[in-house]
């Protein structure tokens, strides 16, 4: 616990700075009409991040309690850097936890591709310019082969509890893998293909539970699946890209897919791999997270 205090201090002094930072933006920043250089990946962004100093790793933390704190208390002040874990108690090194990833202003519009050095006010001037000028979904482009088929295991080999999902508070049934994550569901009827950001808890190796709020795009695909008496077919993405958890936030038309809008909004395609819809884990329903009304 000592640990953890040094560094949410650690965490309170550079955002001291990032808020004099910002205040030094206001002075009369103009207004970035151009989009900065997009990013291909996770580890591309991370590196992005850690560059403009607004990453800070961690080492050693548990996954049942520090993650969680840690990741609560850095919610709670501004200019906080994005927190990413690394050699967790009980599980292998590299097998890593980001969370506060979009937290702060210079992080959110570096994922946006608008300039990260504009002031918050600026930043949602020249998000509003864009939307209402209309971003172009990109369509993305079809490859045969990617990174996604680097680890593949299926049948018994699948075991969801080797990944570090951490308890994020002390009342919480379980602990959740979601919701830095994104999910794709495909309508049975037309087939187009959604991708959403939904709760996501381990249940065991080869369970995970899944809950989809009423009225999301993702419940409607499961219910016409129901209606069908079929199961919905799902992939869950976790390490992808955050702009991809971002843009299933946005309301958009039924029909058109979360993956052409993020692209047209970062300004670059997205790399498609064609595969089989197969059965990884069996789906639940998630029980036990805790709410906090405030």
């Amino acid at each position: 616990m000592d640990r953890l205090a040094s560094s949410v201090r650690d965490l309170a002094g550079g955002a001291a700075y990032h808020r004099a930072e910002c205040a030094c933006w206001e002075m009369g920043m103009a207004v970035a009409e151009r989009p900065t250089r997009t990013f291909r990946d996770l580890r591309d962004w991370l590196k992005r991040i850690d560059d403009l100093g607004e990453l800070r790793v961690v080492r050693g933390a548990r996954s049942e309690d520090e993650i969680g704190m840690a990741t609560e208390l850095a919610g709670r002040v501004h200019g906080t850097p994005a927190l990413l874990f690394d050699e967790i108690p009980g599980y292998k090194k590299g097998f890593r936890v980001l969370s506060n990833g979009l937290g702060w202003f210079p992080r959110l519009a570096l994922t946006l591709g608008l300039d990260p050095k504009m002031s918050p006010e600026d930043l949602v001037r020249a998000w509003q310019k864009r939307v209402s000028q209309g971003i172009t979904p990109i369509p993305s482009v079809e490859v045969k082969d990617g990174p996604i088929f680097e680890n593949v295991k299926r049948g018994a080999e699948v075991d969801m509890t080797i990944f570090p999902a951490p308890k994020w508070h002390e009342n919480d049934g379980g602990r959740y893998i979601g919701t830095g994550s994104f999910d794709i569901t495909r309508d049975p009827d037309n087939g187009w293909v959604n991708l959403g950001c939904y709760r996501v808890m381990v249940h065991d190796k080869n369970k995970l539970g899944f809950y989809i709020s009423p009225g999301k795009h993702g419940r409607m695909h499961r219910d016409a699946w129901l209606a069908r008496g079929e199961k919905m077919p799902i992939a869950f993405v976790a390490g992808g890209s955050c702009g991809a958890s971002v843009t299933p936030a946005w309301r958009r038309f039924w029909g058109r897919s979360s993956a052409t809008g993020y692209s047209g909004s970062s300004g670059s395609s997205g790399d498609f791999c064609p595969t089989t819809w197969e059965t990884c884990a069996r789906l639940g329903d998630v029980t036990g997270r805790l709410g906090v009304l405030q």
